[in-house]
């Protein structure tokens, strides 16, 4: 494992932890989001999306088969204290930028965008995803 310092469902990504993706069609999100050990985790900083200026939030990220769950702080990482939880089966790519940032763009829903502390922290982010994707 790698860290840092720094119907079904029908999107691929569910935002707060009080969604509705833990509980659909009567089956248990939360029990398998957390089965799967983690390949990487560290801070990132998560753009928000609901917010009209669109601003960085600090979140601790935890990639695990294809969930990229996030935390308000590395500890403690139990499932009542997830903040969200993006889904990478719909994942149609995902790169870096010079600017650290890495995009996420889905085939169901709205890209999102991270930001890593360097470069080459978003360049291994961006490969880890894209292997578990």
């Amino acid at each position: 494992m790698s860290s840092d310092e720094g119907g079904g469902r029908k999107a691929s990504f569910y935002g707060r932890k009080s969604s509705s993706a833990f509980k659909q069609s009567g089956r248990s999100n939360r029990k398998s989001v957390f089965e799967s050990a983690a390949v990487r985790e560290g801070y990132l900083e998560k753009r928000a999306a609901s917010s009209l200026m669109k601003q960085w939030q600090s979140r601790y990220f935890e990639l695990a088969g294809l969930y990229l769950k996030y935390f308000e702080r590395a500890f403690p990482r139990t499932p009542d204290n997830v903040r969200g939880v993006i889904y990478l089966d719909e994942l149609t790519s995902c790169h870096s930028d010079a600017e650290n940032i890495i995009h996420l763009h889905f085939s169901t829903n709205k890209p999102i965008q991270l930001r890593a502390r360097s470069r080459e922290n978003a360049d291994r982010w961006a490969e880890e995803i894209n292997n578990s994707a």
